[in-house]
């Protein structure tokens, strides 16, 4: 049931989309700088409101069903014959992921669920919602990369989610270690982003990106260098 939590969420996007397509302009100009201050916009980035109402959501449909097509054994076969070997194999492949399937489901659904609020709250630059509702999006935001790290230490070597190197997919114990790193590192991140969306909202994503990369780089490094987890 836990796998169809995204669909759920594309379904209701989709109606919501549907609802707020009438009440809006002719040409429509989301206020991306509201939550990247490094995004310029205006008339110029008018687009299309059937694209404003529906094209998140429909990236939002795709992703979801690439997510389940590379998980699955089909997809394994496919990236055999496009990716090196240390990358795709019958130990990385839709075998692995099966191993942990629950926690593949989450991470799927909580990727999805952010795509779609990031869908609804531009839109609702556009509708004309109070400020208080980006700020509720970005705490959001951080409470998912907090759920993220929190379960990444449940991850195996497989070749869709985590950090994906030919140490941590060869080597069980690199991979386990590395993500307990990264896991915590995340929980740190999405603390970080709740703050900032709390006091500065604008900034909050780019806290995320920045601390998401961060937490990847630093994780690797440390588990490399120490080969073991952390406290």
């Amino acid at each position: 049931m836990r796998k169809w939590i995204p669909a759920v969420l594309i379904v209701s996007s989709y109606a919501f989309a549907a609802f707020a397509y009438s009440r809006l302009p002719d040409m429509v100009s989301p206020r991306w700088d509201a939550l990247m201050p490094w995004v310029r916009s205006g008339g110029a980035d008018a687009i299309p409101p059937a694209l404003a109402a529906f094209g998140i959501p429909t990236l939002a449909l795709a992703m979801w069903l690439l997510l389940r097509s590379v998980a699955s054994p089909a997809g394994e076969r496919l990236g055999r014959r496009v990716f090196p070997t240390w990358l795709v194999s019958e130990r990385t492949g839709a075998g692995a992921v099966a191993r942990f399937g629950p926690t593949f489901d989450i991470i799927v659904a909580v990727v999805v669920g952010g795509v779609l609020l990031f869908h609804a709250v531009t839109l609702g630059t556009v509708l004309g919602w109070p400020a208080w509702t980006r700020q509720a999006f970005t705490v959001l935001v951080g409470l998912g990369i907090m759920v993220l790290g929190n379960i990444m230490p449940r991850t195996r070597p497989n070749w869709v989610a985590g950090l994906r190197t030919k140490r941590t997919l060869s080597d069980p114990n690199m991979w386990r270690n590395t993500h307990r790193w990264f896991g915590a590192l995340l929980m740190l991140t999405g603390i970080a982003v709740v703050v900032t969306g709390l006091l500065a909202a604008p900034y909050a994503l780019l806290t995320g990106l920045i601390g998401a990369l961060v937490s990847a780089i630093t994780a690797t490094a440390v588990a490399r260098k120490r080969g073991a987890a952390p406290p």
